[in-house]
């Protein structure tokens, strides 16, 4: 009889790594990935982080473009337009914040959000154009003069810009009183 000493097996790693190499398929031996796989996975892990800061912010934002929005309509008079409505109206419809649309970027697509609004502040709210300056992170009042030109020339030729000033019109404006004199009830109950 043949007697097997410790000395005669081989460590338990020699024997893992010897199947792994005689059985590539039924390997249970775990292989250690590359450097360019290691440095793929952690691109990944890195993108996945910044997407979920990214949609945690985002979320954050449009919390606090809500919060804005029930602040300034809570404040403002029945019937009256006020120009920080305005502006909360403009931010939720074009996707800005209020920093954004008073920051002096000059983005073409925030310009022409902060115009549009300076413009409806000037249709819809009845302040001075110094007064709308002041709101618009103090801007001159010939600033707020140039772009009611501007946006008045470009209503006339551009379809896109009217119909957003239109709609935002639509969204910004007081839903005119109701006049029920029972005359209303009276024709739903008889169309019944």
């Amino acid at each position: 009889m043949l007697e097997i000493t410790p000395d005669d097996i081989p460590p338990m790693r020699d024997l893992t790594e010897f199947r792994a190499r005689l059985f590539p398929q039924q390997s249970p031996a775990r292989q250690e990935p590359s450097w360019k796989e290691s440095l793929r996975e952690w691109g990944r892990r890195q993108d996945e982080a910044a997407r979920k800061e990214a949609a945690r912010a985002a979320l954050e934002e449009q919390r606090e473009q809500d919060r804005m929005m029930k602040a300034v309509t809570a404040n403002c008079p029945p019937g009256k337009i006020m120009i920080a409505q305005v502006q909360a109206h403009v931010c939720k419809y074009f996707g800005y914040t209020r920093t954004e649309l008073l920051s002096h970027r000059r983005a073409y697509a925030l310009v022409r959000a902060r115009h549009i609004a300076v413009y409806l502040s000037v249709a819809m709210t009845g302040q001075t154009i110094n007064e709308i300056g002041r709101r618009f992170d103090g801007r001159d009042h010939s600033t707020v003069i140039k772009t009611i030109k501007k946006i008045s020339g470009m209503i006339e030729t551009d379809v896109a810009l009217a119909s957003d000033v239109n709609a935002l019109r639509d969204l910004i404006s007081p839903p005119p009183p109701v006049e029920d004199d029972g005359q209303l009830a009276l024709e739903f109950m008889a169309a019944e």
